[in-house]
């Protein structure tokens, strides 16, 4: 009886033993990334903010979604030919979830000598406990990261406080700074557009910008594929009200949608509703966006200059004046100028040409981020912008072809 209760007891052991193990085992998970959109899906949203920022040789595109208390910003970042970055933040009532960075280096193998990019991902989780980060690098023959083959690695987030408020501090970063001191209600403006070709589809897309009188800052409204004004005798027909300040209709690949803006209580609003081929004509538009439209009284430039880079041509900037002082620089491609502070000129008789050397401040967002050198000289000007965060020099010279009126441009550059 003796042995039998022990052999009983050991087999017990052993059996606990083992379902302790197995108990264990399913309790133990590898956490997944949650890549952009979030497990969100953004047309239940409102793009609440769409902008273009830029500084230097940098240039790119900012779009706010959100819906309730959930706000998810897209960040694209390009500078030169050379980089990008592409930034999601995912935020409940204003703190921090997620953040998925995605960075494009153009590069050279040094076998082939073929170009090739250099693509990380990284994605942030601060809802994890503990927070997760999770990370790959590849190599690849173009921009998209969706062509590695490799599976991110995730790992314990280090200095998560820190890590934070550096993520966080970016978004903070490029918020949008308005003040209500000297402004008033702009009753015109005035339309423009941007046409270029998408490289996936090879489809012409249209960027359309709305300007207020007296400004001369564009407000970026919508992009959208093969966009075409509707005319007021028309738009009726489309159930776009009579009072609208504009209209217009995208199509692609047997679908698109429609848009128009209305100018109301001081705030212009954009409304769009899709349309295919198949689509009811009464279907409900849907407020896009709505823009507080006033305007800060600024002072008038009088002419333009216009400069292409020294080593990319491409790199285009234009500078406004009145009476000779600079106001504002403004790189081609980006929504807003960028204000300029007069800091000191100096004269040289003694060269071929008179020469004179401007010095002015780059303001963004109240802060110095740079300086721009202006050189003339007989009808030669001359551009040398540092920026502070690397020291960094990009040379312009003036663009002859774009010279109108008594030797400079009248008009913007673009």
């Amino acid at each position: 009886m003796t042995k039998t209760l022990l052999a009983l007891l050991i087999l017990s052991a052993i059996g606990c033993k083992k379902e302790s193990k197995t108990e264990a085992s399913t309790t133990t998970e590898t956490p997944i990334a949650n890549l952009f959109p979030f497990k969100h899906n953004l047309n239940d949203f409102k793009l609440s903010k769409s902008e273009i920022p830029g500084e230097g040789d940098c240039w790119g595109e900012t779009n706010e979604y959100t819906k309730d208390n959930v706000k998810i910003i897209s960040e694209t970042i390009q500078c030169s030919e050379y980089s990008q970055n592409i930034f999601h933040y995912l935020l409940n009532k204003d703190s921090l979830n997620i953040v998925h960075h995605i960075m494009y280096e153009s590069s050279f193998d040094e076998k082939t000598s073929q170009p090739i990019t250099i693509a990380s991902e990284l994605v942030y989780d601060f809802t994890m406990n503990p927070p997760i980060l999770f990370k790959k690098t590849d190599t690849l023959s173009k921009r998209d990261i969706k062509l590695s083959k490799k599976e991110l690695i995730s790992e314990e987030l280090t200095d998560t406080n820190k890590k934070y408020s550096e993520l966080l501090s970016q978004i903070q970063i490029s918020k949008e700074i308005t003040s209500s001191e000297n402004t008033e209600v702009a009753t015109t403006f005035t339309l423009s557009q941007k046409n270029t070709i998408e490289n996936e589809s090879g489809a012409p897309s249209t960027e359309i910008f709305v300007t207020p009188s007296n400004s001369e800052k564009p407000i970026f409204i919508v992009k959208d594929y093969n966009l075409m004004p509707i005319d007021d005798n028309s738009r009726s027909n489309y159930n776009i009200p009579n009072s609208s300040k504009f209209a217009f209709q995208s199509w692609f690949a047997g679908g698109g949608a429609l848009y128009y803006g209305i100018l109301e209580n001081k705030n212009l609003k954009i409304f769009k509703k899709f349309i295919d081929e198949g689509q009811s004509e009464n279907s409900n538009f849907k407020l896009l966006k709505e823009i507080p439209f006033t305007e800060t009284n600024s002072t008038i430039p009088d002419h333009y200059i216009c400069y292409n880079g020294d080593s990319n041509k491409n790199l285009q900037i234009m500078i406004s004046f009145q009476n000779e002082k600079a106001l504002t620089v403004k790189y081609k491609s980006q929504k807003d100028s960028i204000k300029l502070e007069f800091e000191n000129e100096s004269y040289n008789n003694n060269t071929s040409a008179p020469t004179t050397i401007s010095n002015y401040k780059e303001i963004i967002d109240n802060k110095v981020t740079g300086k721009y050198k202006l050189t003339h000289s007989g009808i030669w000007d001359y551009v040398a912008y540092t920026r502070n965060k690397d020291g960094k020099t990009f040379n312009f010279t003036i663009n002859h072809e774009t010279l109108t009126g008594e030797g400079y441009s009248k008009s913007p550059c673009f």
